[in-house]
């Protein structure tokens, strides 16, 4: 419980790398802020109908962007991604997808700045998502800059 959470925080606090993935970016926890506030930085509530989307890289590639096309399709949930200004630096926005359905965007992949190296993306609700070669490589990525750290 509450020391597990102790431990999460002060291990990123002190440089430790932190891949947060698809339903850890849900708001699932009303008693735990910290955890969105400083990790996440937001979170989400709803998600478009599960279907079919396109994922737009921002900025210039980094570590965990390496090797990802600008642009390409996945197959999950995209979800409405709600973000908190709470911190001095926002976050670094890496991918935003957008539905087909109703045009609207979202981050889908960011960095969260700090001392640690926290790594959050919406994706990867199952098999389809895992399976797809570029949310692979984005997961083997953020894992590999943890790594190297």
């Amino acid at each position: 419980g509450t020391q597990l959470r102790k431990g999460v925080l002060d291990y990123v606090s002190s440089g430790g790398g932190l891949l947060i993935v698809h339903a850890a970016t849900w708001f699932n926890w009303d008693d735990w802020p910290e955890y969105y506030n400083k990790l996440v930085q937001g979170g989400s509530r709803s998600h478009e109908a599960y279907g079919t989307f396109d994922v737009e890289l921002i900025g210039d590639e980094n570590a965990i962007t390496m090797g990802l096309p600008a642009s390409f399709e996945i197959t999950d949930e995209l979800y409405r991604f709600e973000g908190l200004e709470v911190a001095e630096s926002p976050i670094e926005v890496l991918a935003i997808g957008t539905s087909r359905s109703s045009g609207e965007s979202y981050p889908v992949v960011w960095r969260v700045p700090g001392e640690g190296e926290v790594i959050c993306t919406t994706l990867g609700h199952d098999g389809a998502a895992h399976q797809n070669p570029h949310f692979q490589r984005m997961i083997r990525n953020a894992v590999e800059q943890m790594v190297a750290r």
